[in-house]
């Protein structure tokens, strides 16, 4: 409830925060609505039951909100080309190619187009093209 670790609240057990009421039946340690309220008024004010300043670090998270926030996926640039399917295998051969390169590697490697060609030989000769091209 503090947002404290529990060895941290023990440490400061009796010096900043009130020490806990013992259950008389099984002597466990526990803390009433009013103790609890006592803990809670230290965190906030920063200063123990003793009087003295205390510095707590700040919660990584809001008190009482435990949950992480949702990241949402980085979408994927919208692709315009006539060509996506051939932008897709290059990225994944690691040939970042824009879909003006692309497009002038298809005219240039098949003038005729591609109409009644597999998308992987399509692939396979513009990687070659585009290899070419930096190398040569």
């Amino acid at each position: 409830m503090v947002g404290l670790s529990r060895q941290r609240f023990h440490q400061l057990k009796g010096i900043t925060f009130p020490e806990p009421m013992r259950d008389p039946e099984t002597n466990r340690p526990f803390y009433d609505g009013e103790l609890q309220q006592i803990c809670l008024d230290v965190r906030r004010r920063n200063c123990g039951i003793d009087g003295k300043p205390v510095l707590f670090y700040s919660p990584r998270h809001p008190l009482g909100q435990q949950e992480r926030p949702v990241r949402k996926a980085k979408a994927k640039p919208k692709q315009t080309s006539k060509h996506p399917e051939v932008i897709d295998g290059l990225d994944a051969l690691g040939v970042s190619a824009t879909a003006a390169q692309v497009e002038a590697a298809v005219h240039q490697v098949f003038p005729d187009g591609i109409q009644n060609l597999e998308s992987a030989e399509v692939i396979r000769a513009v990687f070659l093209h585009i290899k070419r091209q930096e190398h040569g």
